[in-house]
């Protein structure tokens, strides 16, 4: 996704044969590939894939090939998506907008702290980094990300980037 939106302009596709590495995982991983709005697949076929030189436990015969493509793989239009739900979408995405809204803020307002912070600490001449004070911040933060349902590493990744940028912005001090 991330290759997605720097380049735009790059179609991009999907090699489920060889993620999978085994047949019977083409068409959840084809799938997914379309559903995330990939542009295209490579799917191995062989007319005997017993008697392929190589990967033969990922390829399909072409009879099948062309019934995951034709039958059970979905190609699903984002837009047509939208027309049908378009109401309860569009006002989900208004709760995201607000919430990433909330997100952007608060992240700002914690970095206006962490400045202030790193005033006094350069002022105090203390150490940027508090190895216990880190250690308990992320604990209480997972502890309370498991009470709202979040995973602990969505939870730990996110409190560890903002450490990461709290520590930057003490730095350039």
């Amino acid at each position: 996704m991330e290759l997605r939106s720097r380049y735009p302009q790059l179609p991009i596709f999907a090699d489920p044969s060889h993620m999978a590495g085994q047949r019977e995982y083409l068409l959840e991983l084809s799938q997914r590939a379309m559903d995330l709005g990939l542009d295209g697949l490579m799917i191995e076929s062989h007319c005997d894939p017993s008697n392929a030189w190589s990967d033969a436990a990922q390829q399909l015969v072409p009879e099948d090939l062309s019934d995951l493509l034709d039958n059970k793989l979905q190609v699903r239009d984002a837009q047509t998506a939208d027309q049908a739900f378009n109401d309860e979408l569009r006002a989900l995405r208004a709760q995201i907008d607000v919430l990433d809204e909330n997100l952007i803020f608060s992240l700002a307002s914690r970095m206006k702290v962490s400045h202030k912070i790193g005033v006094i600490k350069k002022e105090n001449k203390v150490a940027i980094v508090q190895t216990s004070r880190w250690d308990e911040i992320l604990a209480k933060m997972v502890e309370a990300g498991k009470s709202y349902g979040l995973p602990e590493d969505f939870v730990r990744k996110i409190f560890n980037t903002i450490h990461e940028a709290s520590v930057a912005e003490q730095n350039k001090l």
